[in-house]
């Protein structure tokens, strides 16, 4: 692969990955915790986010090293000529790497690594294969450990969840919006036979005029906007966690000058001692099993970090989970000791509405910063990975006539992923069932199941073929013990998914 690799294969430092990671896994969900996490018990929530932090990060780590070793499995290959692959190259004007398997020779099915390789151990090369020298999508991954079958169940699901997503997003955004600003700030139109509808499909449109050409670059290229959004989201997030500690206290001054100490009704428990309610369980479990999900774009977020930075890259991964973990129990904990029984909203931000105007309308517009950030980053994704099924649909459509896919437009793939979710969001509001059921159980597959397997199938050649990455930095610190327990919490998981969605 000499001369395909970029020289570095960074555009980006370990702290500007840090806060893709960030702003990504942060999203809607970290608004409802609160509810979530104190009706299920101040306790049992706290704990079962830290649990599931974890899991997550351990199937993250799987990611990692099964990239590692499918750059190892290439490189040995490659070098033989018996894979085709079509590589574009990052360079210096921050073009991405991307890689298209195609054709296999029927002699590569029958000859092992061993053969090709001429050491017993890979990192005795003196290039060490199992650096990240080409980004690898989950599809790819796919490609070259899960086989064929495999390679398209994974791309299903990954479209499925991704394109949910995105769905999701695109109604969020203006149903926020509207709420925020009264249609009748349309009115300066005239008359509108329904001004809620007009002020939603405007916002729609708006929203549409900003993400659609961000989806179009590349990660690297949207930096400036991730640096902003998490400058206000963490303004936002240390906001409520001040406004919820200035709340408790205003409470407790108002107690002492009146001489109580309780504000409610005569016989309610102003904190009721509610450290664990298991009954309450299922609906946490089934609303925050992904509020630390990224599996899905990190290859496109770990790939551009520069080259010594992404040595650490589990290191990075970690800080961005632990900062994560502590926002999130930060919020929950301070809501418990700032409201009373059943006086938390579903939407936390909503319990500031009344906190004045300022600080209203700032937190009020969270939502809307926060998918204007996601939804490029999660188109690019979906591109990344479904881009060599569109060329192969093109090919089809033109019956074999079309032009190389090296030379069709990267634009034209953005907008198939870009577009179909926002003309979904014109048509209907309320995605219902199917939103549920696709982003429940393709995100369980896709941040537990689908690492899992990969890193067993990647494993398992290094393994068949007396090799090791003993001394790589991409080498996920958890062994077989590990990965066993990740399936039994998916089976976990699936069961309270399943409760949720019955009762």
């Amino acid at each position: 692969m000499t001369g395909r690799e970029p020289a570095s294969g960074g555009e980006y430092s370990g702290c500007i990955g840090f806060i893709y990671v960030f702003n990504l896994i942060v999203g809607f969900g970290a608004l409802t915790l609160p509810y979530l996490v104190n009706e299920s018990g101040y306790i049992l929530g706290s704990l079962f986010l830290a649990v599931l932090g974890t899991v997550s990060f351990i199937t993250l780590t799987f990611i990692v090293e099964t990239m590692s070793i499918g750059n190892a499995v290439l490189e040995l290959k490659l070098k033989q000529g018996y894979i085709k692959v079509s590589l574009e190259d990052s360079d210096s004007n921050g073009r991405e790497t991307s890689i298209e398997m195609s054709q296999i020779n029927k002699r590569s099915k029958t000859r092992n690594l061993k053969e090709i390789s001429s050491h017993g151990n890979i990192g005795n090369h003196k290039t060490d294969p199992f650096e990240l020298k080409t980004k690898l999508e989950l599809a790819d991954l796919a490609k070259i450990f899960l086989g064929a079958r495999g390679s398209k169940v994974l791309v299903l699901v990954t479209a499925a969840y991704l394109y949910g997503d995105l769905a999701i997003y695109a109604t969020s955004t203006p149903t926020a919006l509207v709420s925020v600003y009264s249609p009748s700030s349309f009115a300066f139109i005239g008359d509108i036979e329904d001004p809620h509808s007009f002020a939603y499909n405007a916002w729609l449109c708006l929203f549409a005029i900003i993400v659609v050409p961000l989806s179009c670059l590349n990660i690297q290229k949207t930096k400036q906007l991730q640096l902003m959004t998490c400058t206000y989201r963490n303004l936002a997030i240390a906001a409520m966690i001040g406004l919820a500690i200035a709340h408790y206290r205003d409470r407790e001054v108002y107690q002492l000058q009146n001489h109580t100490n309780s504000t409610y009704q005569e016989g309610e428990e102003e904190f009721p001692n509610n450290p664990a309610d298991f009954h309450k369980l299922p609906h946490l479990f089934g609303a925050a099993t992904y509020s630390f999900m990224c599996h899905h774009s990190i290859p496109s977020i770990i790939f551009p970090v520069e080259a010594k930075a992404r040595k650490n890259i589990f290191y990075i991964l970690f800080c961005a989970y632990i900062a994560v973990l502590l926002s999130y129990l930060l919020l929950c904990l301070s809501a418990k000791f700032a409201f009373g029984p059943g006086q938390i909203n579903q939407l936390y931000i909503l319990n500031f509405s009344d906190e004045g105007s300022f600080w209203s309308l700032f937190l009020e517009m969270l939502p809307v910063f926060i998918t204007v950030t996601n939804y490029p980053l999660i188109a690019i994704t979906t591109r990344n990975n479904l881009i060599g099924y569109f060329n192969k649909a093109k090919n089809v459509l033109c019956s074999g006539a079309c032009i190389e896919e090296d030379n069709v437009p990267r634009i034209w793939h953005s907008l198939v992923v870009a577009l179909p979710p926002i003309a979904v969001a014109f048509a209907v509001r309320d995605l219902g069932v199917i939103v549920e059921i696709t982003g429940s159980y393709a995100g369980l597959a896709l941040e537990f199941l689908f690492p899992t397997w990969l890193l067993y199938s990647a494993r398992k050649i290094l393994t068949q073929n007396e090799l090791t990455m003993e001394n790589s930095p991409y080498r996920s610190p958890f062994n077989g013990t590990v990965m066993v327990l990740v399936i039994c919490w998916s089976l976990t998981s699936l069961f309270f998914i399943v409760m949720t969605q019955v009762s």
